[in-house]
């Protein structure tokens, strides 16, 4: 009588027991679990940033842009333009000039800003989600004259110059030739002066930090640094 009045005490009891340890072991699993979604694949995640930061990705990108303008200036400003071709002097006494002077009211435009062909791999730096760029110095990209918003308004010349070097079609077309390609000259010299005169070279670096900035915006990055070597002259060569 008394096992078996015993028994379904200890049946409840092994029941409660194996309860408890499956209790134990699906709170286990849970908690696995939790760990390895929330902390696990947050630190895989990271991981995966490092890999996004394709070094050799970022350098061709920036140097398929060729170059990068970052300011251009519009300017205006006077050029006068001599063509001396000897005066007629007889025993050192001038007799005659023979001069023909122009002056020009010039406008154009002068552009800045990074030769990206110069940038080169050892100009990136990536350390894990930094990025550190170190951009080649700013330059005078390009100069350009705008021949409808440019006029002669003052055209001199002897009278010794009209008889000899206007009177005859070909003089003429060769003189004139080359009062207009010193004027092309002269001017762009007078405006790369002018927009040299305004720190354009500083604007243009100070400008190519947000263009590079605004290229890598798809780059999942926690620190972004760049810099720009300081121009050591202002000037533009213009290749022929």
């Amino acid at each position: 009588m008394n096992q078996n009045e015993n028994s379904p005490k200890q049946n409840r009891f092994v029941a409660d027991i194996y309860a408890i340890i499956a209790l134990l072991v699906v709170v286990s699993v849970i908690g696995f679990s939790a760990y390895y979604f929330i902390f696990r694949r947050s630190e895989t995640a990271g991981g995966q940033v490092k890999v996004t930061i394709d070094r050799i990705a970022i350098i061709n990108k920036v140097q398929n842009l060729k170059r990068l303008e970052t300011v251009r200036e519009t300017i205006q400003r006077d050029v006068e333009i001599e063509l001396d071709l000897g005066d007629f002097k007889i025993f050192d006494f001038k007799i005659a000039e023979n001069k023909r002077k122009q002056k020009f009211a010039i406008t154009g435009y002068v552009s800045a800003g990074i030769d990206l062909d110069k940038f080169q791999a050892q100009n990136l730096n990536v350390d894990n989600k930094n990025l550190t760029f170190n951009l080649p110095e700013p330059e005078i990209l390009n100069v350009s004259i705008l021949e409808d918003k440019t006029s002669l308004v003052k055209d001199d010349l002897t009278l010794l110059f009209k008889v000899q070097d206007l009177t005859n079609d070909t003089r003429r077309r060769e003189v004139n030739e080359f009062l207009q390609k010193q004027a092309q000259k002269q001017g762009k010299q007078a405006l790369v002066s002018a927009a040299c005169d305004n720190q354009i070279l500083d604007k243009a670096g100070e400008n190519s930090k947000g263009a590079i900035r605004s290229l890598i915006t798809n780059v999942n990055y926690d620190q972004l640094n760049v810099e720009v070597l300081k121009a050591q002259k202002c000037s533009f060569n213009e290749v022929s």
